[in-house]
């Protein structure tokens, strides 16, 4: 184990020295997606209830009090016209948008300074990708695409991470 004293006051004990460089690892993207914007958590419940019922699962589900995002991966949904009845009967308020894609930049060191987020958006701009939701953690840099841009999109990410 190493120890590392913050720049605050706290103390930060790692197994690994922390990494400042960048590493990108993989740029991915996935088809077949829809993207949900919920109003408010108090709906979550029902949603929650609603896609369960439906055999659905969530990728990044982020909400707050005033409301938040999520997508649904397609892949293993036989019936998403029954599906997505079934959503919106339990949530009227739920926006759904289909024909969007994910691409992401896996890697690590993403969140050390802006610079990796700021190169991320301006290879999609570059790409004439325009990103509907926008997802940065330390490891990973996802935005949601139009599925028509899918494949110039991850071409322009790898291009601008990758090599």
């Amino acid at each position: 184990l190493r120890l590392a004293v913050g720049e605050g006051r706290e103390t930060v004990i790692r197994k690994f020295a922390p990494n400042d460089t960048l590493t990108a690892r993989a740029v991915v993207g996935e088809g077949n997606v829809v993207l949900g914007h919920i109003a408010g958590a108090a709906a979550l419940g029902d949603l929650l209830r609603a896609a369960d019922q439906a055999k659905l699962s969530f990728n990044d589900l982020q909400i707050g009090d005033t409301g938040g995002a999520f997508l649904l991966p397609l892949l293993n949904v036989p019936d998403w016209q029954a599906a997505r009845k079934a959503l919106l009967a339990a949530v009227p308020s739920l926006s759904l948008t289909e024909g969007v894609a994910v691409v992401s930049v896996v890697g690590d060191g993403f969140s050390s300074t802006p610079e990796p987020l700021v190169r991320f958006l301006a290879a999609l701009r570059a790409a004439d990708s325009p990103t509907r939701l926008t997802i940065a953690t330390p490891l990973r840099m996802t935005a949601v695409v139009d599925a028509a841009r899918n494949a110039e999109a991850q071409r322009a990410l790898h291009a601008a991470f990758v090599g």
